[in-house]
Protein backbone atom coordinates (compact mmCIF):
# COMPACT_ATOMS: atom_id res chain seq x y z
CA UNK A 1 0.00 0.00 0.00
CA UNK A 2 2.96 2.41 1.31
CA UNK A 3 4.40 1.95 -2.41
CA UNK A 4 1.27 2.86 -4.27
CA UNK A 5 0.86 5.94 -2.60
CA UNK A 6 4.25 6.71 -3.31
CA UNK A 7 4.24 6.33 -7.06
CA UNK A 8 1.21 8.22 -6.96
CA UNK A 9 2.51 10.91 -5.57
CA UNK A 10 5.38 11.06 -7.78
CA UNK A 11 3.38 10.45 -11.02
CA UNK A 12 1.10 13.53 -9.63
CA UNK A 13 4.53 15.55 -9.13
CA UNK A 14 6.04 14.54 -12.26
CA UNK A 15 2.49 15.52 -14.22
CA UNK A 16 1.92 18.88 -13.20
CA UNK A 17 5.76 19.55 -13.79
CA UNK A 18 6.11 18.02 -17.15
CA UNK A 19 2.63 20.03 -18.49
CA UNK A 20 3.97 23.15 -17.05
CA UNK A 21 7.27 22.82 -18.71
CA UNK A 22 5.49 22.22 -22.20
CA UNK A 23 3.35 25.15 -22.24
CA UNK A 24 6.45 26.99 -20.67
CA UNK A 25 8.44 26.09 -23.69
CA UNK A 26 5.84 25.84 -26.76
CA UNK A 27 4.60 29.72 -24.95
CA UNK A 28 8.77 30.68 -25.22
CA UNK A 29 9.02 29.28 -28.98
CA UNK A 30 5.80 30.71 -30.41
CA UNK A 31 7.01 34.11 -28.82
CA UNK A 32 9.85 34.34 -30.56
CA UNK A 33 8.82 33.06 -34.03
CA UNK A 34 5.61 35.88 -33.86
CA UNK A 35 8.42 38.64 -32.84
CA UNK A 36 10.67 37.34 -35.63
CA UNK A 37 7.90 37.82 -38.05
CA UNK A 38 6.68 40.84 -36.44
CA UNK A 39 10.15 43.11 -36.37
CA UNK A 40 13.74 40.86 -36.50
CA UNK A 41 16.33 44.02 -35.08
CA UNK A 42 14.07 44.07 -32.16
CA UNK A 43 13.73 40.22 -31.52
CA UNK A 44 17.64 40.38 -31.92
CA UNK A 45 18.27 42.65 -29.21
CA UNK A 46 16.14 40.34 -26.53
CA UNK A 47 17.79 37.65 -27.97
CA UNK A 48 20.88 38.81 -26.00
CA UNK A 49 19.28 39.36 -22.87
CA UNK A 50 19.04 35.12 -22.92
CA UNK A 51 23.02 34.55 -23.02
CA UNK A 52 23.17 37.14 -20.12
CA UNK A 53 20.79 35.56 -17.92
CA UNK A 54 22.44 31.68 -18.32
CA UNK A 55 25.92 33.11 -17.22
CA UNK A 56 24.61 34.99 -13.97
CA UNK A 57 22.66 31.49 -13.55
CA UNK A 58 25.44 29.36 -13.97
CA UNK A 59 27.72 31.45 -12.06
CA UNK A 60 25.27 31.35 -9.14
CA UNK A 61 24.58 28.37 -9.14
CA UNK A 62 28.51 26.89 -9.22
CA UNK A 63 28.81 29.20 -5.93
CA UNK A 64 25.45 27.71 -4.83
CA UNK A 65 26.57 24.33 -5.30
CA UNK A 66 29.62 24.55 -3.50
CA UNK A 67 27.88 26.00 -0.06
CA UNK A 68 25.55 23.01 -0.76
CA UNK A 69 28.17 20.70 -0.75
CA UNK A 70 30.24 21.88 2.53
CA UNK A 71 26.45 22.24 4.36
CA UNK A 72 25.93 18.38 3.46
CA UNK A 73 29.19 17.43 5.01
CA UNK A 74 28.60 19.26 8.06
CA UNK A 75 24.80 17.86 7.99
CA UNK A 76 26.39 14.09 7.39
CA UNK A 77 29.01 15.29 10.83
CA UNK A 78 26.30 16.32 12.62
CA UNK A 79 23.75 13.11 12.00
CA UNK A 80 27.20 10.69 12.61
CA UNK A 81 28.43 12.72 15.78
CA UNK A 82 24.17 12.51 17.17
CA UNK A 83 24.60 8.55 16.22
CA UNK A 84 27.31 7.81 17.51
CA UNK A 85 26.20 9.75 21.08
CA UNK A 86 22.92 7.97 21.42
CA UNK A 87 24.96 4.55 20.68
CA UNK A 88 26.88 5.03 23.91
CA UNK A 89 24.77 7.35 25.69
CA UNK A 90 25.57 5.08 28.94
CA UNK A 91 28.45 6.14 29.01
CA UNK A 92 28.17 10.03 28.17
CA UNK A 93 25.57 10.22 31.31
CA UNK A 94 28.13 7.79 33.63
CA UNK A 95 31.08 10.29 32.72
CA UNK A 96 28.33 13.11 32.68
CA UNK A 97 29.64 14.64 29.65
CA UNK A 98 25.96 15.58 28.32
CA UNK A 99 27.37 19.39 27.76
CA UNK A 100 30.45 18.77 26.20
CA UNK A 101 28.67 16.79 23.66
CA UNK A 102 25.52 19.49 23.49
CA UNK A 103 28.09 21.98 22.53
CA UNK A 104 29.98 20.54 20.13
CA UNK A 105 26.83 19.21 18.22
CA UNK A 106 25.81 22.79 18.46
CA UNK A 107 28.92 24.39 17.06
CA UNK A 108 28.49 22.13 13.81
CA UNK A 109 25.19 23.31 13.21
CA UNK A 110 25.94 26.65 14.14
CA UNK A 111 28.67 26.82 10.97
CA UNK A 112 25.89 24.68 8.75
CA UNK A 113 23.36 27.79 9.88
CA UNK A 114 25.82 30.03 8.34
CA UNK A 115 26.72 28.71 5.60
CA UNK A 116 22.80 28.53 4.87
CA UNK A 117 22.53 32.37 5.30
CA UNK A 118 25.30 32.86 2.84
CA UNK A 119 23.44 30.95 0.56
CA UNK A 120 20.34 33.16 0.97
CA UNK A 121 23.13 36.17 -0.05
CA UNK A 122 23.65 33.87 -3.19
CA UNK A 123 20.42 34.10 -3.63
CA UNK A 124 19.83 37.34 -3.50
CA UNK A 125 22.70 38.25 -5.73
CA UNK A 126 21.86 36.09 -8.18
CA UNK A 127 18.07 37.52 -8.17
CA UNK A 128 18.99 40.72 -8.51
CA UNK A 129 21.08 40.35 -11.17
CA UNK A 130 18.71 38.01 -13.21
CA UNK A 131 16.49 41.06 -13.11
CA UNK A 132 18.66 43.87 -13.81
CA UNK A 133 19.59 41.83 -17.25
CA UNK A 134 15.81 41.44 -17.92
CA UNK A 135 14.98 44.86 -17.30
CA UNK A 136 17.63 46.70 -18.69
CA UNK A 137 17.35 44.21 -22.10
CA UNK A 138 13.90 45.14 -22.53
CA UNK A 139 14.50 48.80 -21.55
CA UNK A 140 17.16 48.70 -24.34
CA UNK A 141 14.74 47.32 -26.89
CA UNK A 142 11.97 50.05 -26.27
CA UNK A 143 14.78 52.21 -26.27
CA UNK A 144 15.31 51.24 -30.14
CA UNK A 145 11.94 50.78 -30.75
CA UNK A 146 11.17 53.89 -30.15
CA UNK A 147 14.69 55.74 -32.57
CA UNK A 148 13.14 53.31 -35.22
CA UNK A 149 9.46 54.57 -35.07
CA UNK A 150 11.66 58.23 -35.15
CA UNK A 151 13.60 56.91 -38.06
CA UNK A 152 10.69 55.81 -39.85
CA UNK A 153 11.75 51.70 -40.00
CA UNK A 154 8.69 50.36 -37.62
CA UNK A 155 4.73 51.44 -38.38
CA UNK A 156 4.00 52.43 -34.98
CA UNK A 157 4.21 51.61 -30.77
CA UNK A 158 2.07 48.27 -31.55
CA UNK A 159 4.76 46.47 -33.46
CA UNK A 160 7.72 47.86 -30.69
CA UNK A 161 5.00 46.09 -27.66
CA UNK A 162 4.74 42.73 -29.62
Amino acid sequence: MQGTSNGKLIQSGIADKLGLFFVSFTTFIASFIIAFISYWKLTLILICIMPAIMLVIGTMATIDAGIDSKNLRLLSQAAQYAETAFASIRTIKAFNLEPRIMHKYASVLDTSRQLCRKKSGVYGVMFAWQYFVIYAGMGLAFWQGIRMIARGEVDGIGTVFT
